[in-house]
């Protein structure tokens, strides 16, 4: 393991103090140390006792959301906290009001794992029909219907929630997979979580449809909230094509020493399979 510097030492502490001139000024005990850039430009700082300040360039005046970021670290090479300054066409934003869903720094995020949240379309609801799967790890019902029910009660805005994070939209199986057999409990799994794709690109139908998705995320942004999708792209189901059609793009099932390569998470976390099926 490399370490640099004093992996116990305290952090060093970076603060904004004054911005009412020309100059933006920043407090710390290392000014000799603090870096700013705008973007990804460098800026050049001046030092004064504990103080460290800086002029914001003129290029920004062009840009509607820019963003200053400043770091410093102590003798020891321990870095402190980053500091970030949002400008507004060249001039500091100084109000909350003028953040936008754009600004994903102003975002506090909930994770929306979609089976499980909400159920505002029966219609679509369809459990695997399988003895084998005990009811919690079949589908609940949770579709896209239900987020946009919950957005237009207010119930992420009664919490402060501005962005919902949806876990995996694509299609996954039609049947049960894999095997639970720990604590005296047995039970395979259905495709509730999402994460074992069939297919990249279809909607999985139990969700809704194309037009219900469209309608969450027009709801979504009508009422200053961003969505972003937990998309799979490290691995495919077994009736996925890719699979299907390239079984020779699959890792090794067993390695080298003949033990099975499932669930090695820490072991083989780029190779390991989640199950045989």
């Amino acid at each position: 393991v490399l370490t640099v510097g004093d992996a116990d030492a305290e952090k060093p502490a970076l603060v904004t103090y004054d911005h009412s001139g020309p100059a933006v000024f920043l407090k710390t005990e290392f000014p000799e140390n603090t870096i700013v850039f705008w973007e990804n430009y460098k800026l050049e700082t001046r030092q004064e006792e504990n103080f460290v300040s800086f002029e914001l360039p003129a290029n920004a005046s062009y840009m509607q959301r820019s963003h200053v970021r400043a770091w410093t670290f102590g003798d020891n090479g321990k870095l402190s906290n980053d500091v970030l300054i949002p400008l507004q066409n060249g001039q500091i934003v100084e109000r909350s009001e003028q953040l936008t869903r754009h600004d994903y720094h102003n975002w506090n995020m909930y994770f929306v794992l979609i089976d499980r949240f909400n159920d505002g379309n029966p219609a679509n609801t369809q459990k695997v029909d399988d003895p084998d799967i005990h009811p919690k790890a079949n589908y609940y019902g949770g579709d896209f219907a239900g987020i946009s029910q919950k957005i237009q009660d207010g119930y992420f805005e009664d919490i402060g929630v501005n962005t919902l994070w949806l876990s995996p939209i694509t299609q996954n199986p039609e049947t049960a997979y894999g095997l639970w057999d720990k604590g005296g409990l047995t039970t395979k799994f259905s495709g509730y979580h999402g994460y074992w794709p069939v297919s990249s690109s279809k909607l999985d139908h139990r969700f809704g449809s194309l037009e219900e998705f469209r309608k969450l995320l027009d709801i979504a942004h009508e009422n200053n909230m961003s969505v972003i999708l937990d998309y799979v792209a490290n691995h495919v189901h077994e009736d996925h094509p890719v699979y299907q059609n390239n079984p020779d793009w699959a890792t090794d099932l067993y390695l080298p020493d003949g033990t099975m390569n499932t669930e090695l998470w820490d072991e083989q976390r780029l190779t390991t399979w989640f199950d045989t099926f």
